[in-house]
């Protein structure tokens, strides 16, 4: 057979049956490419149950499909597979159970295909309904009619929910692979019984509100911290538009840090994943440095006398000059107005917004500060800075009309 012109798929064809053979291959590779990744299985819900079952998975490496294979043990499956995966391998496809289909396409022959495997060969039949390797760790859409495939098929649906595969290869830096724990939890929200009783709806609903992850919140949450000094690298390939200036494909990573080519704005992602903005703190510090007082000890005890106000935002941009911020994009000034207007209040909610945003709109454009807000001293065109700075509804209970 010609390599640069490989045999056509016939995806009509009937799926085999895993074969026999590669049993021990399957099961062989599982444990010990599990056990190097610290993989944690946990069954839950699993008494009594007994294939054919239709498994739900996510997908954010290839240690997914080893997981599954021991997490369902001493049970076989078969496996919807994206035939791009094993071009010119078509006998090792057939040989797993594979179920074929093209990414990206809707084949009602797949259907078919996976009702043959549960119904007729009694396998259980594994499906990753993302249709894709997760981007950035979290749950994506899934098919909205999987209820009715367990409802048609009535068997059993176990979602499977892997943490910790996605941080240690994430799609944007696969390479090298950072030691992550995985946890792995294959949880039967749908019984052999239910799945008669129940409408393809309910079935669907369940399986939405089992299928939710969120890895960087799991990793913080459980305090696993990553001190690879590649944390970052190469994050800026899905985080292409910077939140400061809008500005797209200027964005760039290195090491542990994010920023923009653009506006200067800059991140660093810390042990625990979370992305911390570049002077938000030396920012804060500036403006109650400036001010002379406490910012929180000042809204627990008196408002600022109105008249003091631009003299005091206009010590503070002198601090902040000082120090070498440079406030030229919306998001940082709108952390300032944020402290300034915290700073204005008093602890029952009461202040004056009006006059303060146009006195800090007035000392920025004094300095030449560039915020893409015009001045004003109306309601209306305070509200609307406000909206345009996207701070408007964090500041809904204290800025009334």
């Amino acid at each position: 057979m010609d390599s640069k012109n490989p045999k056509k798929f016939d995806t009509k064809r009937v799926p085999n049956k895993p074969a026999p053979y590669l049993l021990p291959i399957e099961w062989g590779g599982a444990w010990p490419m599990t056990m190097a990744a610290r993989a944690k299985i946990r069954r839950i819900n699993f008494a009594g149950l007994r294939p054919p079952f239709l498994i739900l998975c996510n997908h954010a490496s290839f240690i997914d499909f080893p997981l599954v294979v021991r997490g369902i043990f001493p049970h076989r499956c078969s496996w919807v597979i994206s035939i791009e995966e094993f071009i010119g391998r078509e006998w090792l496809l057939r040989g797993i159970g594979g179920i074929y289909k093209r990414k990206f396409t809707q084949d009602m022959t797949v259907v078919r295909h996976i009702l043959n495997a549960l119904t007729r060969y009694k396998v259980c039949c594994t499906i990753y309904p993302e249709a894709r390797f997760s981007l950035a760790g979290i749950n994506e859409q899934i098919d909205g009619a999987l209820g009715k495939l367990a409802k048609k098929a009535k068997v059993p649906v176990v979602v499977n929910i892997n943490r910790g595969n996605f941080l240690r290869s994430p799609q944007w830096r696969k390479h090298p692979y950072i030691k992550v724990p995985i946890e792995s939890d294959f949880i039967q929200i749908v019984t052999r019984e239910e799945v008669e009783k129940l409408s393809a709806a309910e079935i669907q609903r369940r399986i939405e509100e089992a299928f939710v992850y969120d890895e960087y919140a799991w990793q913080r949450d459980n305090g696993i911290r990553i001190t690879s000094p590649k944390r970052a690298e190469n994050i800026h390939k899905i985080l292409y538009q910077c939140p400061v200036c809008g500005t797209e494909f200027e964005m760039d990573s290195r090491g542990t840090r994010l920023w923009c080519n653009h506006c200067g704005a800059g991140w660093e992602m810390n042990e625990l994943g979370e992305l911390k903005r570049e002077n938000d703190q030396a920012l804060r510090h500036a403006l109650e440095c400036a001010a002379g007082f406490d910012g929180d000890a000042l809204i627990a005890e008196s408002p600022v006398v109105a008249g003091t106000n631009a003299d005091v935002v206009r010590a503070c941009m002198d601090v902040l000059a000082a120090q070498n911020i440079d406030v030229i994009d919306q998001s940082l000034f709108a952390r300032l107005a944020e402290t300034y207007l915290e700073i204005a209040c008093l602890r029952d909610g009461v202040c004056q917004p009006t006059g303060d945003l146009a006195h800090v709109l007035d000392a920025l454009h004094a300095q030449n500060i560039r915020t893409g807000v015009a001045t004003s001293d109306s309601f209306a065109s305070t509200m609307h800075a406000l909206e345009k700075m996207g701070v408007a509804e964090k500041f809904d209970c204290i800025l009334t009309a």
